[in-house]
């Protein structure tokens, strides 16, 4: 019999949310060269980010009976660090390459201003039409991540 109840968790807060959270608020200080250079698939939790996943772990524990049929992380760091801390007890993951985010290529690691700036045009199609017509230099479209296989 197939499973009927899907459970899912988005990571927790990571480096990245908190760097175009500040940016968006005009604070550019995490973009560092360090920073810059990472790719977003290699983003790490914040201590928020860990907190969270520490509180929907405990919730999971107390709230869904346990063990479930499977477990699937994405291949992302910050997903694989969510998973660990959730702390669910006899779990194994499965990496699942499919659950990946979009890939926004240059535009992940790029302050709020400055992407306003080199990314005008890409912005307005956004705008008319995000899942269709928007992609940035180097990254996939929305609709092209759907149709992963």
């Amino acid at each position: 019999m197939l499973p009927i109840d899907l459970i899912l968790v988005r990571h927790g807060q990571s480096e990245g949310n908190k760097a175009n959270k500040a940016s968006r608020d005009g604070d550019n200080r995490f973009f560092t060269p360090e920073f810059s250079d990472k790719h977003s698939r290699t983003f790490r939790l914040t201590d928020k980010g860990i907190e969270q996943a520490k509180t929907a772990g405990n919730w999971l524990r107390s709230n869904v009976e346990m063990p479930l049929d499977r477990f699937y992380v994405s291949d992302y760091i910050r997903a694989k660090e969510t998973a660990a801390h959730l702390n669910l007890p006899e779990v194994s993951w499965r990496v699942e390459f499919h659950l990946r985010e979009r890939d926004m290529a240059l535009m992940d690691n790029c302050p709020d201003d400055k992407k306003k700036e080199l990314f005008k045009l890409e912005e307005r199609q956004f705008d008319m039409d995000p899942f269709l017509s928007f992609i940035p230099p180097a990254a996939v479209s929305q609709s092209l991540t759907c149709a992963k296989d």
